[in-house]
This record gives structure tokens, C-alpha cells and sequence, in this order.
């Protein structure tokens, strides 16, 4: 018999799903992105904030908001 499968998460745990930011690429970024993705084989979703975290954790530390950004540990 062969066991269930759980599903598989699209966001990691405690992402806020309710608000998507959206994003337009340019014709040659969209096939950059197409072709990152190929080898990745994520969901543009995921490729996409992937690829986004580095550039925000960069923006924030330039900016003094690093602390946004920590981890919120539970008690």
C-alpha cells in the first residue's frame, strides 16, 4: 500500500499569503527568469522570492531596517 502524500507547502510556514506583490519584467528579463527557473524547477512564486530576499536584506541593511527583518523566535 502506498502512503498518502502530504501536500506540499507553496509558501514557507508564517508567510503572508493575503497580500501578493506583483511584478512586471521586461521582455528580456522575463526569458532570464524563464531560464533561471528551468534549471531550478521552482514555482515562479517561489523563484521569485528567491530571488528578491537578497536584494531586500541588502536595501534594509543600507537603510537601517535590518532589524525588519529578524526572525521572530516563539517562547
Amino acid at each position: 500500500m502506498t502512503a498518502l502524500r502530504q501536500p506540499r507547502r507553496r509558501a514557507p510556514k508564517g508567510v503572508v499569503t493575503g497580500k501578493p506583490i506583483w511584478t512586471r519584467l521586461l521582455p528580456n528579463e522575463r526569458a532570464c527568469f524563464d531560464a533561471l527557473n528551468a534549471q531550478e524547477g521552482y514555482s515562479d512564486s517561489e523563484l521569485g522570492r528567491r530571488l528578491m530576499l537578497p536584494g531586500l536584506r541588502e536595501a534594509a541593511a543600507l537603510a537601517g531596517l535590518a532589524h525588519l527583518l529578524e526572525v521572530q523566535r516563539e517562547s
